[in-house]
């Protein structure tokens, strides 16, 4: 694995990151192969520092290597939690038997997700470069009655001619994987039954071929506190059957709250939908795009922020009453800012400046004896030109 660590993600061993020193007073475990073998250690292998488990390694590739990283977590109080995790490691110099360069896995008292090859459980798997037909073959541990999440990620792989498709044979479906892009698959098990069955999951690759569907563009706004819009656009689209819209309020769990027709336009498509069932929390959106042999690919995550993240301003109470103009703000970053009233004809009938002091709170402002009764504009201005508006009508 070129000293990469091994499921990594920590503080200690980032992910990607090399690790090529043992530190002082760690600890370290060797597998010899049948032979037994030596390791000496010189004078000249030592360095003259130290940084306890803590000093960031170097990064030198010194070879083209290809990488697939799976990574098994827990969803423990909606947030995932690092279990375990694998690597295949790929290039011409390795062989597909087992050998020194694979690392036999250490199995743990909790949840496991090792790679199996000729009857050995590795954690780590050297091997040549993948062909049509080759297959990584995953074998799982100690799952809880518990909601996981696997995280398949390929490395330099872009070139490969071949496709990787996840099947999950508990569920019977054939998911295919990006090689740009981070893989999220969500699952559930209860243990003693086929659901957390040892050979549950596995990637067989295939010759690639044209996807059905890109996502070229995806994003979600917010139009009020209920309302949110969804917009969405497609490139190459042929042979869909069903675009499913999905939310969730993690990020994690979603649920189908919509559908829309395909088009099938080998030109690209537009898409929307509104959205009006939301409160004023963050959500996440995203769109599943159904094949017509029942394969479906996931379009990116995209978040709505909360209602009190976006930056905005309330009239409370409207209408006005006794010429004091009660302002509440949300999301307005600390500074000075320029408010108007301005009439129904545009012109300006009132104007300051008024420094705020926190992004959330509210200002009381006396308006003018002589401003007459009636609806009018108010317009909060920062000192970079941003403006935020709100209606309110003058008793």
């Amino acid at each position: 694995g070129d000293f990469y660590p091994t499921p990594g993600g920590t503080l200690n061993y980032p992910s990607n990151v090399r690790c090529t020193k043992i530190q002082s007073g760690q600890a370290f475990l060797m597998h010899g192969g049948p032979m037994g073998g030596t390791v000496t250690f010189t004078e000249d292998a030592k360095i003259d520092s130290s940084r306890l488990v803590m000093r960031q390694p170097s990064s030198n590739n010194i070879l083209d290597r290809k990488y697939l990283n799976t990574r098994l977590y827990r969803i423990f109080n909606g947030q995932p939690l690092l279990a375990d995790g694998n690597t295949v490691v790929i290039h011409d110099q390795f062989s597909n038997g087992i050998d020194q360069d694979d690392a036999p896995k250490l199995f743990n008292g909790n949840e496991n997700i090792a790679l199996q090859r000729n009857g050995q459980s590795l954690v780590i798997e050297a091997r040549q470069r993948i062909v049509v037909t080759d297959t990584v073959y995953y074998q799982l541990g100690n799952l809880k009655n518990s909601s996981y999440q696997l995280e398949i990620a390929a490395q330099n792989l872009q070139s490969m001619q071949v496709t990787p498709y996840l099947i999950d044979k508990y569920l019977q479906t054939i998911t295919a994987l990006s090689l740009v892009d981070t893989n999220r698959i969500m699952f559930n098990a209860v243990p003693n039954t086929t659901s957390a069955a040892a050979d549950r999951f596995e990637i067989v690759f295939r010759l690639m071929q044209p996807v059905p569907v890109k996502f070229v563009y995806l994003d979600v706004k917010r139009k009020d506190e209920t309302t949110g819009k969804l917009v969405w656009t497609v490139a190459q689209e042929s042979d869909m059957r069903l675009y499913e819209i999905e939310r969730s309020q993690d990020g994690m769990h979603f649920v189908k709250i919509s559908e829309k027709a395909p088009q099938n336009n080998s030109l690209g498509a537009i898409y929307s939908f509104t959205d009006d069932q939301i409160d004023r929390t963050n959500w996440f959106y995203r769109i599943k795009a159904l094949e017509q042999d029942g394969h479906y690919y996931y379009s990116p995550i995209v978040k709505i922020n909360s209602w009190e993240n976006i930056p905005s301003i309330t009239v409370v109470p409207n209408p006005v009453t006794n010429k004091l103009l009660h302002l509440q703000s949300y999301g307005l970053l600390p500074g000075l800012y320029t408010i108007q009233m301005v009439n129904p004809i545009g012109q300006v009938i009132q104007q300051q400046k008024v420094q705020m002091t926190s992004n959330t709170g509210q200002m009381t402002l006396p308006l003018q004896k002589s401003i007459p009764a009636g609806s009018y504009l108010v317009i909060v201005e920062d000192a970079d030109g941003n403006k935020y508006t709100a209606s309110c009508v003058i008793e």
